[in-house]
């Protein structure tokens, strides 16, 4: 098992985006717009909703009307202004150093009501914003049980200067063909290609978006090197809902039976006539390891683990399945002495 702290991505650390930090520009019915543009539609209540273009040679087709041309893929609104009076159902940015959210007006007459120093009476958290979904450090759900990730065109294209060094960069891809990691420094360049597949294809998931792990474990990127990552959905729009990257630490192999699978929060109920009611709601990944920890490490391993506690980081279980791959915090741990040499290290995991 392999346990990545990851490195907080801060504004100093970003050096490049091409995901907006605020709302696109505005769509107009007299431009040409290319594959991948993205395009603002303002809604009745000052919120902007992203659009993309699924097509080239795209003139006059209204986004809001027009599917075979564009999909939505975001909401974005202006920055925040303190002489600004909001309605309800208004939202605003916060865009400040290290702090990127977007907000929704709760009441009328909202006026000179910070939202980042509101107790929650006039307005309401939505999400981060949509550049900065992807480093928000979870996974978590929006409205209509939809991830909160970043959505943009047909690329995701990023750069980053980490502080510390980096072996491993885990991108949680909702919707991709491809994704590339790169640094130039040294020199590194892989890219993974996604979907297609044979079992996808007989288990009918070609092509359905679906949370899917895209881990690079050999990356080489010292604190100060630029590492460039890029998410390809050509023809479509590209999704992604966290990026991971950090060191590396190898706590052991793990052994077998490893279970896996999901915590489900949907609600099934049944009424006296036998008539079931479904509320699908979000779910978690689980993971269940057993870990071989050599012997002379044992209560370093359990040190750390009980100061990472509470703290979200990424565990990899083993390395040729995906399912394996859980980013959230352990429910608990327990370091069982089984014979002289080395102990086994059994932990419990649930995705954030």
């Amino acid at each position: 098992m392999k346990i990545v702290p990851p490195i907080t991505v801060t504004d100093a650390m970003l050096i490049s985006s091409n995901v907006s930090a605020g709302p696109a520009t505005d769509w107009n019915s007299g431009t040409t717009y290319a594959a991948g543009d993205v395009v603002s539609q303002v809604t009745a209540n000052s919120l902007k909703i992203q659009y993309a273009s699924l097509q080239g040679s795209n003139t006059n087709h209204d986004p809001e009307s027009s599917s075979g041309w564009w999909r939505a893929i975001a909401y974005a609104a202006d920055a925040y202004s303190s002489g600004t009076t909001y309605a309800a159902s208004d939202g605003a940015q916060i865009d400040t150093t290290d702090t990127h959210q977007l907000w929704w007006s709760t009441v009328d007459d909202n006026l000179a009501n910070d939202p980042t120093a509101d107790a929650g009476d006039h307005w309401l958290l939505m999400q981060a914003t949509n550049r900065w979904a992807m480093f928000d450090g979870g996974l978590g759900f929006g409205s209509g049980n939809a991830r909160i990730a970043t959505r943009w065109g047909n690329l995701i294209d990023v750069v980053l200067e980490p502080d510390a060094d980096v072996d491993t960069v885990c991108a949680w891809v909702i919707d991709a063909d491809s994704v590339r990691v790169s640094v130039a420094a040294t020199g590194y360049d892989e890219t993974i290609t996604l979907g297609g597949t044979a079992a996808e294809i007989k288990w009918q998931l070609d092509g359905v978006a679906r949370l899917r792990p895209v881990t690079f474990e050999d990356v080489e990127c010292s604190a100060g090197d630029q590492i460039r990552i890029r998410i390809i959905k050509t023809g479509g729009v590209a999704v992604c809902a966290e990026v991971n990257l950090g060191l590396a630490i190898e706590a052991g192999a793990t052994l077998a039976p490893a279970n896996v699978g999901i915590k489900d929060y949907s609600v099934i109920q049944t009424d006296d006539f036998g008539t079931f009611q479904i509320n699908k709601r979000a779910w978690h990944r689980r993971g269940s390891f057993q870990v071989r920890v050599a012997e002379d490490e044992v209560d370093t391993c359990m040190d750390l683990l009980t100061q990472w506690r509470a703290r979200p980081m990424l565990f990899i279980g083993a390395s040729m399945y995906g399912a394996s791959a859980v980013f959230g915090f352990f429910r608990s741990f327990d370091v069982v002495i089984t014979f002289p040499g080395w102990t086994t290290l059994q932990i419990d995991l649930e995705s954030i």
